[in-house]
């Protein structure tokens, strides 16, 4: 290289050397100005965050206070409605049982009726009471007709078609006949001289 060029050079590199000292304050000012916003920055984060948070917990004891409030207006509702269940199905029990005591009422007039010789105020005993009677009496005649086979075959095929009947009306003919064999004895112990 000529001399004129190395001067040239090394004009050149004070000329820059000068722009460069001139240029680092405000480089530095640059960093300082970018290190205190990357501070600010990360100081807001943790502000938005700390926000976040505590939005977030009191959000979830709203929420908790909220179900709390439910559960304890689920709760109040469910008992009026047993209350009102229990007081619905206790005034149908006393509808029937007054249905039941009149019918029964009813019952106890017509037998007393049918006992005293009343037969047309005896309503629908007196003709349950005529039904049986027609009946005793067909099966007498059929005894008297055909004989005591007759009517062991009728019961025979009474219990083939019908089994769960016969049982219960064995049953309380058997009952009955017990009954009626006690009242007997009680009958005749208390007739015979002591």
């Amino acid at each position: 290289m000529t001399i004129d060029a190395h001067a040239g050079l090394v004009a050149q590199s004070t000329s820059t050397d000068g722009l460069n000292a001139e240029a680092l304050p405000e480089a530095n000012a640059g960093i300082e100005g970018a290190q205190q916003t990357e501070s600010a920055a990360a100081d807001a984060s943790k502000a938005v965050m700390g926000t976040a948070v505590g939005a977030g917990k009191e959000v979830a004891h709203t929420a908790a206070e909220q179900a709390t409030a439910v559960a304890g207006q689920a709760k109040e509702q469910l008992g009026v409605v047993v209350t009102k269940t229990k007081d619905e199905l206790r005034s149908q029990l006393d509808a029937r049982s007054h249905q039941a005591a009149s019918g029964l009422n009813t019952l106890a007039a017509q037998l007393g009726a049918l006992a005293e010789g009343r037969p047309e105020q005896a309503g629908h005993v007196g003709t349950l009471v005529g039904d049986a009677q027609q009946r005793v009496q067909s099966y007498a005649q059929t005894l008297q007709q055909r004989g005591p086979q007759a009517i062991i075959d009728d019961i025979a095929g009474f219990a083939r078609r019908r089994p769960a009947r016969f049982l219960l009306a064995a049953a309380v003919t058997g009952f009955a006949a017990g009954r009626l064999a006690r009242a007997e004895v009680a009958i005749h112990k208390s007739e015979a001289p002591q």
